[in-house]
């Protein structure tokens, strides 16, 4: 679809893209080839497309897979995305859903459907990260999930330690996924034009995580200390969830852990964190 094109249909829909909700469509129709191809499609996937918009991703991926669940928050949007797929629809290859994706419960549909969920989205930017820690909730249920982000998020999943980028994001979508940075997508591509670039991100659910979180509650708490204090140490950074180890006990930690607790949290790799996790499950159980 040609931005001109796009704009047309877009006007005639009464939609206006609202720049304030991050909206930018998704303009060449290369790119989205390039996305379904990473995202592997084939005939016996259910795939969940967070956000078709007009159905430029949407045209290619239900041509592809044996379902297709287009879940869209903008009512005129889903409107318009059935109304060019009616026959998709009455043949049941797909389903549109009015409904917020960042409540939707994606392990439930896995649980449904029977099998694993294969996601495909070119999210809104001022969602991503939230979207991303919703996704990973759902865990097992999903195969994999292939995003187009703000480049800057793309690049902090795959940040490594000890960078301004590596942060509590990287750590936990790293624990649970096998993540790559497929290709960028420059700003020109969407309309309206972005004041970034995009890029595609392609995140493999491991089967097992990466390490040992011990934990998970453990494990996010920890994580989400060390970075919301990065330029402290973690001795004093983990001072601030005492719930989840006591001031006392930090010495103990560091030692069962083998982690020199005079580090910053940024320095740490993800299994680091995992050993630290799994120091506070096993000192709680000592007291006990």
């Amino acid at each position: 679809m040609k931005a001109g094109s796009l704009k047309r249909t877009l006007r005639d829909s009464g939609i206006f893209p609202y720049k304030g909700r991050g909206q930018h469509f998704l303009v060449q129709g290369a790119i989205a080839g390039r996305i379904v191809d990473t995202a592997m499609v084939g005939g016996n996937d259910t795939i969940v497309e967070i956000g078709p918009g007009t159905g430029v991703l949407t045209q290619l991926l239900v041509s592809r897979a044996k379902r297709l669940i287009a879940i869209e928050s903008d009512r005129k949007l889903a409107e318009l995305v059935s109304e060019r797929f009616t026959e998709e629809i009455g043949r049941g290859e797909m389903e549109v859903v009015l409904y917020d994706a960042l409540k939707y419960d994606f392990a439930a549909l896995g649980e449904r459907i029977g099998g694993k969920l294969v996601v495909v989205a070119n999210l809104p930017y001022n969602i991503s990260t939230e979207m991303i820690f919703r996704l990973l909730e759902a865990g097992a249920r999903i195969d994999r999930f292939v995003l187009m982000l703000q480049r800057e998020v793309a690049e902090r999943l795959t940040a490594v330690p000890g960078t301004k980028k590596y942060g509590a994001l990287t750590v936990m979508a790293t624990l649970q996924c096998d993540i790559t940075q497929e290709f960028k997508v420059g700003r020109g591509n969407f309309h309206p034009v972005p004041k970034v670039d995009s890029a595609v991100v392609l995140f493999k659910v491991r089967e097992n995580q990466l390490c040992d979180a011990g934990d998970l509650k453990i494990f996010k708490a920890i994580v989400r200390a060390a970075f919301n204090n990065r330029r402290k140490t973690l001795r004093n950074a983990l001072k601030s969830v005492p719930d989840i180890v006591s001031p006392g006990d930090l010495d103990a930690l560091g030692e069962a852990a083998g982690i020199n607790l005079g580090r910053r949290g940024e320095t740490l790799s993800v299994e680091e964190f995992g050993a630290l996790s799994r120091a506070v499950r096993e000192l709680a159980f000592r007291s006990k």
